[in-house]
């Protein structure tokens, strides 16, 4: 039997939220944030719910679709400021991951959490709207054998609202403390969960933004620690800055050399001019600084004309070829570091 969805618009006012549900007899989603103010770096959870209000079991398909990420790809969340600007984060790969099929019986209830703050970086106080979509496929391949006889998938979509106060070290630690308290308490009446509150991708947000350095530890409750005492006590606006080192390819062949680029990204998502901090930064190839990186660096950015600073919003983006510093090794390691900021790119020779 095909099912419909209907779309549950939630909305946030300055107390609570009202829901406008659909008809019974409808599979309705909805979008709810947990809180309305939250501070900068502060974990933001978006809750996701579908509930089967049909007289027949309903299925649809989760997860598959995470891998090397901290956000589940079916999901979509736009995030701007009341001035309308964007403030999505892009920098993701995506490679699969493990997924399941969902089915609900009549009457029953899915509940998964979305990190929000894996779709943006560091928030700077401000007013804030997001657009929160999921695109959902009813009666999934693997209940009905046949991929001709799918429903197309529809879109559950809502706009929510919330505010962004200065940043509190203790208000974070707090608020991690909670998801961890939370994160598999579920309600009488929701039957199925996936997953519940990712507490671990949220500690690894936090370390990844401020760049902390802290390891992923096999033992969750040791890492959260390490994490939350390593979070910084004086807000530096430098944490707003976003950077990211791409190439062009991860394989060269000595008998066709082909070109090898590196492009280095800044993002800055504060409401101010920063220092971009480019002039501070170094490039190592396999474990050694490379000595030229000076140069090649005041040629890409005399090239971009750039200055010493970065606009509000603004993204820089400079590249450069570097064949002639790699060495004729199977495999070389190139890591470029700003202030605590390290990223790795790795090329290897074949023949």
């Amino acid at each position: 039997m095909k099912q419909t969805v209907a779309l549950t618009l939630v909305v946030f006012s300055a107390l609570s939220f009202q829901a406008c549900r659909a008809p019974a007899g409808d599979v309705t989603g909805a979008f709810r944030l947990e809180h309305q103010e939250y501070c900068v770096g502060e974990p933001i959870l978006v809750e996701f719910s579908v509930t089967n209000d049909t007289e027949t079991d309903c299925s649809f398909d989760v997860g598959g679709d995470y891998g090397g990420t901290l956000r589940h790809e079916r999901f979509s969340f736009q995030v701007n400021d009341k001035t309308d600007r964007p403030f999505n984060q892009t920098i993701w790969d995506n490679m699969g991951g493990v997924g399941r099929t969902i089915t609900l019986k009549p009457g029953e209830t899915y509940i998964s959490y979305q990190l929000l703050s894996s779709w943006v970086h560091l928030l700077p106080p401000n007013e804030y709207s997001v657009r929160c979509e999921r695109k959902l496929a009813l009666d999934s391949y693997e209940k009905t054998g046949d991929r001709e006889e799918l429903p197309a998938p529809v879109t559950i979509g809502a706009e929510l609202s919330f505010r962004v106060i200065q940043y509190d070290r203790k208000r974070i630690a707090e608020s991690i403390r909670r998801m961890k308290k939370t994160e598999r308490i579920q309600s009488k009446d929701v039957k199925r969960f996936w997953g519940g509150k990712p507490v671990g991708w949220a500690l690894s947000d936090l370390s990844n933004k401020f760049q902390l350095g802290v390891p992923r530890d096999a033992n969750d409750d040791d890492f959260m620690e390490a994490v939350l005492s390593s979070l910084p006590i004086h807000w530096e606006d430098r944490h707003y800055l976003e950077y990211d080192l791409r190439a062009n390819r991860n394989w060269l062949t000595a008998a066709k050399p082909e070109e090898f680029r590196l492009t280095f990204v800044v993002r800055n998502n504060s409401n101010k001019t920063l220092s971009h901090n480019l002039t501070s930064s170094t490039l190592s190839v396999r474990g050694d600084n490379l000595q030229a990186w000076s140069q090649i660096l005041k040629g890409m950015m005399q090239e971009a004309e750039l200055g010493d600073t970065i606009k509000p919003a603004q993204v820089i983006e400079i590249s450069a070829r570097l064949n002639d510093f790699l060495t004729t090794a199977d495999e070389q390691e190139l890591v470029w570091r700003v202030a605590t900021f390290a990223e790795t790119v790795k090329v290897r020779l074949r023949k």
